[in-house]
């Protein structure tokens, strides 16, 4: 296993859901398309597998797979480019989705970042938490934790998703 770590997602996304006017956020890796593309080109030259890229700045949570840029469709990931996968941690407690819209339309967001990206299997915009990683010789579990509440002191928190990435394979 190989994991990967970055401040900012590495993965594209189609943005154009939340902005009309951005198709790419050129805050993270989506501003280096070539510089992208060649970590992606190595690795896919020296058949390097079990990549996990991690994440976070986002303040969200996604699952998706590390899909390869040249194999883009009119600004949307085609499945079975992947190269590896990409965990990305939502924020403890600073600002997400939800803070400054309404929650009907941050789960319509959701609903369609999945829709628009087939190489996001998880998007979770509005809460607050940590990823657990586990991993072993024949797989790696993802685990997303949302704490309850960041209004006031609390441990409490619960298990949201998890996935299984299993050996030499995506999600």
């Amino acid at each position: 296993w190989r994991v990967i770590g970055s401040q900012v997602v590495f993965s594209v996304l189609n943005r154009n859901l939340y902005s009309p006017k951005t198709m790419r956020n050129l805050d993270q890796w989506d501003g280096y398309p070539a510089e992208r593309q060649k970590i992606i080109q190595h690795l896919i030259a020296n058949n390097i597998n079990n990549n996990i890229f991690i994440a976070g700045d986002t303040h969200v949570s996604y699952a998706m797979d590390a899909v390869n840029d040249s194999l883009l469709n009119n600004g949307y990931a085609e499945n079975g480019n992947s190269v590896g996968v990409e965990l990305v941690t939502p924020s403890i407690s600073s600002g997400n989705q939800d803070e400054d819209n309404p929650i009907d339309s941050v789960i319509k967001w959701e609903k369609a970042t999945l829709g628009v990206n087939p190489h996001v299997k998880f998007a979770d915009l509005k809460n607050h938490g940590f990823v657990l990683l586990e991993i072993t010789e024949q797989k790696a579990t993802a685990s997303w934790y949302f704490v309850e509440t960041i209004d006031t002191i609390s441990d409490k928190m619960h298990l949201a998703k998890q996935l299984e990435i299993p050996d030499k394979s995506s999600f």
